[in-house]
């Protein structure tokens, strides 16, 4: 191995043509190693971690080599708890109810964690259930604040008809966006199998 230079070696996959291309441009400083399998390299690019050893990096620089006795990677040690979703999940809920004492809700959004066999469809579509429940209530919320503001600009620009008689007021407040009654009626009444609505308007979509 040539002492006068740095020997790096880059794996394909994940535009890994462009890291290789940007070494090789600096072909007075790097060469690239005879084979992807050479751990004896100053810098070892790969499109995943798997197979790294973070504690064995800088013992495999082969002597008479060139004098930097360090290795780089391009992956952290146990970046998984920050780029898994999943993990990232569990450690800032544990991270909110033990130290900030508040809704991990608070800083992220809301996230399912789903751990199954998707062989076992049962256990599968009752594990989704709150997730479906969850994703179509929101749903339903936005065609309501839809419709909220819909029926806002109508009442404001006078379309709606006033009220006539004190005998239908309490009817006219439910149709009246300004009234709490509106919003108790349209925001609040959620008695509907949200799941077999939604899923129902999506085949009469598609038909």
């Amino acid at each position: 191995m040539n002492q006068e230079y740095l020997v790096f070696v880059v794996l394909p996959g994940n535009n890994s043509g462009l890291i290789r291309d940007a070494l090789l441009r600096r072909g007075h400083k790097w060469k690239e190693a005879a084979s992807l399998s050479d751990h004896h390299v100053h810098f070892r690019w790969q499109p995943v971690s798997y197979g790294l050893k973070f504690d064995q990096l800088g013992s495999l620089i082969a002597s008479g080599a060139h004098p930097s006795c360090k290795q780089l990677v391009n992956h952290f040690e146990f970046h998984g708890n920050l780029t898994e979703k999943s993990k990232l999940f569990k450690n800032m809920t544990g991270y909110a109810l033990n130290n900030l004492r508040e809704n991990v809700f608070n800083y992220i959004p809301l996230t399912f964690f789903v751990e199954i066999d998707v062989h076992k469809t049962k256990m599968f579509a009752k594990a989704m259930v709150p997730f479906f429940n969850s994703f179509y209530a929101l749903e339903d919320n936005k065609r309501k604040v839809v419709k909220y503001y819909e029926k806002l600009e109508d009442y404001l620009a006078g379309v709606l008809p006033p009220v006539k008689s004190a005998g239908n007021l309490e009817e006219a407040k439910a149709e009246n966006p300004t009234d709490e009654a509106f919003i108790f009626k349209h925001f609040y009444n959620n008695r509907r199998g949200l799941i077999k609505q939604h899923l129902k308007e999506e085949r009469e979509a598609q038909d």
